[in-house]
């Protein structure tokens, strides 16, 4: 559905707006809050949670070598990665809150995302190694100690949940999505650890352990691909899954001036900062005022695009020029 651009329209003492019209808008009616929104992370999160993690791995680790349980070696392999992770999060934070500079106009408000990147490399070779060691001790199997393993995944639960809750005080940030989901998807291995120190103390069959095995790796596969996805799209610059082009060019258009839109992109510069630049090629006689005040409204509150660029053009500075705005 097509909104109304005359909804969006704000009086001209709202908004700031462009006299040279071959100068970019880089001028907001807002605040510039999207710059500070690492601000508000803490970074003790991150540190009590690396502490806890590395507390666990030991009690995991020693219950595993005693009760022969790899789901409980693999998995403290796992908590190994997290409580480094949680530590790098902590120092990931404060290059969020450096300010910009001239040698990095956007601050560093992709550190996040190039941590996800590698924490998803490094899932994944996880991963792998837990999978094939849970194939071989599948047709291989040990006996394992069924009542020390719940001990361990009971604990481990509780100790997810906490992790779980004090993430959620980070902030918002890649940083702190991936903590949340990654307490989540922890508490389900535990979960299946312990059903599987349920049914190895029921039933004796060992080969429990190694199913529990292969639910940790596949947990570790699923968390590195959202992770590799999400940062992934953001550092090619795509569009952002939760913005519609179509929707903008057609609000644009839609316009009763008939304006014609050229170069039309939104790309994100972290998770919480989405940035769009295009051109708008108006008649000469239209002001091109009312047009953009609306159009930053509009993007900022359908779709969250907090930085935006506007060129306007008029037919008549096309002629003869070169210009990227007079190419589709």
């Amino acid at each position: 559905m097509v909104s109304d651009m005359s909804s969006y329209e704000v009086n001209h003492d709202e908004g700031l707006h462009q006299h040279n019209h071959f100068e970019a808008h880089h001028h907001h009616p807002h605040h510039h809050d999207h710059w500070t929104l690492s601000s508000t992370q803490r970074i003790w999160p991150f540190v009590v949670s690396g502490v806890l993690l590395l507390a666990f791995l030991g009690l995991e680790l020693t219950i595993g070598i005693i009760g022969h349980s790899l789901a409980l070696i693999s998995d403290s392999l796992h908590m190994l990665i997290d409580a480094a992770t949680a530590f790098i999060s902590a120092w990931v934070i404060t290059l969020l809150k450096k300010p910009e500079s001239d040698a990095f106009t956007f601050g560093f408000k992709r550190a996040d995302v190039m941590m996800a990147e590698g924490q998803g490399v490094l899932f994944i070779v996880t991963g792998a190694t837990t999978a094939l060691e849970a194939i071989q001790h599948l047709i291989h199997p040990s006996e394992v100690r069924g009542q020390l393993v719940i001990i361990a995944a009971a604990v481990g639960i509780v100790m997810s949940f906490i992790i779980f809750w004090i993430t959620k005080m980070s902030g918002k940030s890649m940083t702190s999505e991936s903590g949340i989901m990654h307490a989540i998807q922890d508490m389900a291995g535990f979960g299946s650890t312990l059903v599987a120190g349920i049914l190895i103390s029921t039933t004796h069959f060992n080969r429990w352990d190694s199913i529990a095995a292969l639910v940790v790796a596949f947990l570790m596969f699923k968390h590195a691909y959202e992770m590799l996805k999400k940062s992934g799209r953001i550092l090619l610059e795509s569009t952002p899954e939760d913005v519609d082009l179509e929707m903008i060019r057609d609000f644009i258009e839609n316009h009763p001036a008939s304006p014609k839109v050229r170069n039309l992109h939104v790309w994100s510069i972290s998770s919480q900062i989405k940035t769009m630049s295009v051109h708008i090629i108006l008649e000469d006689d239209v002001d091109c005022h009312p047009i953009q005040r609306a159009l930053r409204k509009y993007v900022q509150e359908e779709f969250g695009i907090t930085h935006v660029t506007i060129e306007t053009l008029h037919p008549s500075d096309l002629i003869g020029s070169d210009s990227p705005a007079h190419h589709s």
